[in-house]
């Protein structure tokens, strides 16, 4: 069975800025239904760039063809650092679905529209944990994203509304994936490695207690992203330098693809 999830943005330049502001302040009872689908799947489409650690997203068919994310491997990253930061990203994916069985099918969005879903249907099981699922080389972060993909608009939506552990966590993570997104761009443009600053490792830390927390609320393990994901942030504090700390906007023209799939 293969799964799934291919997304379009209609104006990602005007949305990222704005879906970053939302989800840090936790304003999002002040915007609209539908907008909230599309920042928190721009917002699923940017960790899963950011998991990468690397600051242009993959595009298999070439330099023209569509992003697409699939596999994440301990030995796609370049040192344990950046499977570090990487893995606390991609973990969120699997914590900010409320834990029960979904009926999952593969699904085609655009920007806060209805899903389209299409295919044959599977049942995933979040708040399985640990979760470790490793499907022909696709990753667990990978299947959940179909899964947010789909009930953006619904079970999120509640859990945003309800819970103030999730809006924290949605919260803890827009910083991080801004922070680490932005660092990645200015590594790209000075075509070297830049340690990452105080500042910036407060943030990211500040998203793995908050994991933390939440896993301890569940009473459960903190779930694996990805088969050898790492669980701690260790090396990455300990290489802690002198980097630039500015906050640079993130810019982003065109419309997006995006493509996840899992298969078994």
């Amino acid at each position: 069975m293969t799964l799934i999830w291919s997304h379009t943005d209609t104006n990602p330049a005007a949305v990222v800025p704005d879906m970053f502001r939302v989800a840090k302040s936790g304003a999002w009872a002040s915007i609209a239904q539908p907008t909230r689908t599309r920042y928190m799947r721009m917002l699923v489409a940017l960790t899963l760039q950011a998991g990468l650690m690397k600051a242009s997203p993959p595009r298999p068919e070439g330099p023209e063809g569509r992003i697409q994310y699939d596999v994440y491997r301990p030995d796609m990253y370049l040192d344990r650092a950046s499977l570090e930061i990487g893995s606390t990203l991609l973990r969120t994916l699997l914590m900010i679905v409320p834990p029960g069985q979904y009926a999952v099918q593969s699904v085609r969005t655009e920007d806060g529209n209805e899903p389209v879903l299409h295919g044959p249907i599977g049942v995933f099981e979040a708040g399985a944990f640990p979760l470790v699922l490793w499907v022909v080389g696709a990753a667990a972060c990978t299947l959940v994203s179909v899964v947010v993909a789909k009930v953006a608009g619904d079970v999120i939506d509640r859990e945003l509304a309800r819970r103030e552990d999730t809006r924290k966590l949605v919260a803890a993570q827009a910083a991080a994936v801004q922070v680490v997104l932005n660092h990645l761009e200015r590594e790209d443009r000075q075509g070297a490695r830049i340690p990452y600053d105080d500042m910036e490792m407060t943030l990211l830390e500040s998203l793995l207690k908050t994991q933390r927390k939440i896993a301890e609320q569940r009473q459960a393990p903190l779930p694996t992203p990805f088969a050898g994901a790492a669980q701690s942030l260790d090396t990455a504090i300990s290489k802690v330098g002198s980097g630039l700390g500015a906050i640079v906007p993130i810019a982003v023209a065109g419309g997006i693809l995006f493509l996840i799939w899992s298969r078994k």
